[in-house]
């Protein structure tokens, strides 16, 4: 739990900022969450290594464990159903097999006692391959979720820009390794410990995960005290069921008693709590929030709300079991695609990647493989049959290769501005000003009218320009609703690491704190090398600058340099000729206010 109360006091403002993504941003630990996530990733689906008993049971809150039926399969003889479980008549092994572990090893057998009607019987059941219709119904049903789950969790881990994406990250992961953990076919015993540790990372990291993606959405918009209370009204229920969980399977496995009060509906509704936690957290924060948050937040609310309703509906009745899980299947993926889009549509990841890397790679190898499968059938059926020489495929991979290139920069094009149309638009808006900058005719007129079209492009964040006179740098001009400072030490953190990069640097440069902040970025304002000011940009809350923003605003503070330049050049011309013709009655002041100083 410390690393939680860590991760909170970030997340709502606490703590050292820039530190942190230090854990999150280590290459070896994001190589082995990736490796887990993939190992884990056939216990999800693949069919073939479930099994599964010809019984069912669940709990009855006057009668402790009764059998149920709830596959097709018959009931192992005499076993009806209704039966009581004799749990102290059982072994530990037993028990273990059929209260405590998940998935049993193919073809293990153990004895299950019951009583009916005061009378004690026994059965021998035997852990059998999975070939039921709910069987072949969760394992297809599983493929999208589990998709869903693998992209969401590897955006965010390699891509996740601040808590939000890195408490989804670790919601994903958490999923992942509890089904690693529950579903692996392990002997009787290992299984118990794996089903154990498996509920153990679903309190501890899965749903911790959620609500601390919840508490960074909701920011600023929560009060200190509400959010300390809603803390510990997350840890209190998290913790009981936590215990009480792990104390009903002591009991069962170990001594075969189970209290009736560890089995009430109560612990359903316990288990709930730290589930529904997450929304009512986005809802207290909703209100208070920043305009520009709430969208973010509504699509979050919306989506965990479908991911709360599937988990109620998990406890629902075994004989509607089929109907609930299709309807659960439904819900979470609708839920975890959800998610997936709105860290995709709110830039909780760095969208350009993605776009680069993920969709339209994914996209155009799937159309190189599909149309080069088409084309070597289509040879070995038309031409040269199945004997195809290596030289002919070659040929035609060649050939796929050079005609797909101009598909694939079209797929781009079309995922880039269907998926991020406000993103493509403020990106335009930029470079259509960093062309027109230089045709403006007055130099009063172009600084404030650039930082106007910054604002309608970005948002109304923040976007201040600096000019170095004498010891430090002095704002010129600023729009948007964050106050940047009006000067600045010229030996700030930020303007120390852009003269000595000459390059765009992040507002969190460096190991001392900025006085332009830490959330936004400095583009450098230079001509023949040498860096007269800057152009400072903060983005909306809640949202970062996309790579190709990056790169336009950078361009856009160049062009501002170079139309500075040369609005200073017309003026110096002018004055010289008006003092050649002898049209100036003081040229000392105008030559002082041409060069900047005061008169």
């Amino acid at each position: 739990m410390a690393s939680l109360r860590a991760g909170l006091k970030a997340a709502s403002g606490g703590g050292v900022p820039g530190e942190n993504r230090s854990l999150m941003a280590r290459l070896p630990v994001r190589i082995l969450l990736t490796v887990l996530v993939l190992i884990a990733m056939p216990t999800l689906v693949l069919p073939d290594l479930f099994t599964t008993l010809s019984l069912g049971i669940e709990r009855d809150a006057q009668r402790g464990y009764v059998v149920t039926k709830v596959t097709e399969l018959p009931l192992p003889p005499p076993l009806q159903v209704g039966d009581v479980i004799d749990l102290p008549a059982m072994t530990m092994e037993a028990r273990a097999a059929l209260v405590g572990a998940n998935n049993l090893p193919l073809g293990l057998q153990f004895e299950v006692a019951v009583q009916r009607d005061g009378q004690p019987l026994t059965a021998m059941v035997e852990a059998v391959p999975d070939r039921t219709h709910f069987g072949a119904i969760a394992a297809r049903s599983a493929l999208p979720i589990s998709f869903a789950l693998l992209a969401l969790f590897l955006l965010t881990l390699w891509r996740g820009r601040d808590w939000a994406a890195w408490g989804l990250c670790l919601f994903a992961f958490g999923i992942f390794m509890q089904n690693l953990l529950q579903n692996s076919p392990l002997p009787v015993m290992a299984g118990l410990g794996a089903s154990v540790l498996g509920r153990i990372v679903n309190f501890v990291v899965t749903l911790p995960g959620l609500y601390l993606a919840a508490e960074a959405l909701a920011g600023a918009g929560l009060s200190p005290r509400l959010r300390r209370g809603l803390r510990i009204a997350f840890i209190v229920p998290i913790a009981l069921a936590l215990v009480v969980s792990l104390t009903r399977i002591s009991l069962v496995v170990f001594s075969g008693f189970a209290p009736l009060v560890l089995m009430s509906d109560w612990n359903i509704v316990l288990s709930l709590l730290p589930v529904a936690l997450p929304l009512i957290v986005l809802a207290a924060g909703y209100r208070r929030s920043e305009p520009a948050l709430r969208l973010r937040i509504r699509w979050v609310f919306w989506s965990l709300g479908l991911l709360f309703l599937a988990i109620v509906l998990q406890s629902g009745r075994p004989e509607h079991r089929i109907w609930m899980l299709l309807l659960n299947s439904a819900l979470l993926t609708f839920s975890i695609a959800a998610l997936l889009y709105g860290v995709l549509r709110h830039r909780l990841v760095d969208v350009s990647f993605v776009v680069d890397r993920t969709l339209v790679y994914g996209l155009t190898t799937g159309l190189v493989v599909g149309v080069f499968a088409l084309l070597e059938q289509l040879i070995e059926r038309l031409a040269i049959g199945a004997d195809t020489s290596v030289l002919l495929q070659a040929g035609v991979t060649l050939v796929v290769a050079l005609l797909l290139n101009r598909v694939h920069r079209r797929v781009e094009d079309l995922v880039d501005r269907l998926l991020f149309r406000d993103q493509h638009r403020s990106t335009e808006l930029l470079r259509e000003f960093g062309q027109q900058c230089s045709a403006v005719e007055s130099s009063e007129r172009l600084l404030p009218l650039a930082v106007e079209r910054i604002v309608a492009a970005i948002g109304d964040a923040g976007v201040a320009i600096y000019e170095r006179a004498g010891a430090g740098y002095v704002q010129l001009v600023s729009g948007g609703s964050a106050g940047l400072p009006a000067t600045v030490d010229v030996d700030d953190a930020v303007f120390l690491a852009l003269r000595s990069s000459r390059q765009p640097v992040p507002l969190s440069t460096g190991t001392s704190a900025s006085a332009l902040g830490q959330d936004g970025w400095a583009f450098p304002m230079s001509l023949h090398g040498e860096i007269s000011g800057a152009l400072v940009c903060l983005p909306p809350p809640g949202a970062q600058f996309a790579p190709d923003q990056r790169a336009a605003l950078a361009h856009l503070a160049h062009e501002l340099s170079v139309a500075r330049h040369l609005l200073r050049a017309r003026a110096y011309a002018g004055f010289v000729t008006a003092v050649a013709a002898g049209e100036l009655d003081a040229p000392g002041d105008r030559a002082r206010q041409l060069l900047g100083l005061r008169t």
